[in-house]
């Protein structure tokens, strides 16, 4: 795999970044880099609101796409991607923020080894989220996508 071209809205962080991994090619304008940079697919990294249009547009350009979760802001939006590159015999895959990590790159290898018979029971302390089950995360906690942001209607917690 090679980084082919970076994209950043900001110029400065974009040429920084493509220097430091090498990249082929730095733009600031989406729709540019798809048209114009030799790439097979794209990893969009950017607030939940922009998903549905920058993968559409990614899949208009006959582009893969990685993308972290949520898919799409809306129900209504991830069907329209979903629906566009089964269209076009595109791949979109949603994974979670975290994978990149190297706590998850770890899991992966460990996966990776075959078959064990050991129980394997994985937990990630998130320090924004603080100590507690899950149903006790605040829900303005960093990480949490408002109801809003969502397409949902607001629920009491």
């Amino acid at each position: 795999m090679e980084l082919k071209a970076v994209c950043d809205l900001d110029g400065d962080r974009a040429r920084r970044f493509g220097a430091l991994y090498e990249a082929d090619a730095v733009f600031t304008d989406y729709e540019e880099m798809l048209a114009n940079a030799d790439i097979d697919a794209v990893a969009t990294l950017t607030p939940h609101e922009r998903h549905a249009e920058q993968v559409l547009m990614a899949v208009k350009h006959g582009k893969h796409v990685l993308i972290e979760k949520p898919m799409a802001a809306t129900l209504e939006d991830a069907l329209k991607i979903c629906e566009a590159a089964k269209s076009k015999g595109l791949h979109v895959f949603a994974l979670r923020p975290t994978y990149f990590m190297p706590d998850s790159a770890g899991l992966c290898s460990w996966c990776q080894m075959g078959p064990s018979e050991r129980c394997l029971w994985f937990a990630q302390l998130v320090p924004a989220w603080g100590l507690g089950r899950v149903s006790e995360r605040p829900p303005t906690s960093v990480g949490f996508i408002r109801a809003a942001q969502a397409g949902c209607p607001a629920s009491p917690v």
